[in-house]
C-alpha cells in the first residue's frame, strides 16, 4: 500500500470543542464509547458529543456543538458518568434507591442502548453548569454538574 493509499484510509484526528464555565442547556448528538489513542492508549473514553441550545458564555453560544470527554484511565470517571445518565434518565435515580437489585442491569441496557447503534439518548437535553476549579494535581479544570431538563 503507498502512503497515499494509507493517508487516504487513516481517521482523520481534530481538536475537541469543550464547555466552558457557565450554565447551559444541551442536545445529546450522540453518545459513544472510543478506544484512546497516543497518551490514553489502550483505554475506553466515554464521549458525549452534544449541542448547545441554550448558553450563559458567549464563548459557548447556542448552536455551539461540544464534547465531554471521560476517559476510564482517569479517577472518579464512572462517578461522573452515572450523573451525567442520572440527568438524562432521572428514573434511574427512583430505581436505585427502590430496586438496588436491578438497577445494575437496567443501567447497563440504557448505557448500551445509548452507546451503540440505537442510540437511545439522541436529541434528550440536559441542563449542566460548568465551574472552572484546579484538580488535586494542580492543573485548571472544569467541573459539570448534571441535572435533568425541565419538561
Amino acid at each position: 500500500m503507498s502512503m497515499a493509499d494509507k493517508i487516504a484510509n487513516a481517521e482523520a484526528f481534530g481538536v475537541g470543542t469543550y464547555l466552558e464555565p457557565g450554565l447551559y442547556l444541551v442536545e445529546v448528538q450522540r453518545l459513544k464509547e472510543q478506544v484512546g489513542r497516543f497518551r490514553s492508549a489502550g483505554t475506553t473514553a466515554f464521549i458525549a458529543e452534544l449541542l448547545i441550545v441554550e448558553s450563559s458564555n458567549p464563548v459557548r453560544p447556542a448552536g455551539v456543538g461540544v464534547s465531554w470527554y471521560q476517559g476510564e484511565n482517569k479517577l472518579g470517571y464512572d462517578g461522573r458518568i452515572k450523573k451525567f445518565f442520572h440527568a438524562l434518565f432521572p428514573d434511574l435515580v427512583a430505581m436505585s434507591a427502590k430496586d438496588p437489585k436491578r438497577y445494575p442491569a437496567e443501567f447497563r441496557s440504557i448505557y448500551e442502548g445509548c452507546v451503540g447503534t440505537e442510540n437511545l439518548a439522541m436529541g434528550q437535553r440536559v441542563r449542566v453548569q460548568v465551574t472552572a476549579t484546579t484538580s488535586q494535581a494542580g492543573r485548571a479544570v472544569n467541573d459539570h454538574q448534571w441535572a435533568p431538563a425541565a419538561k
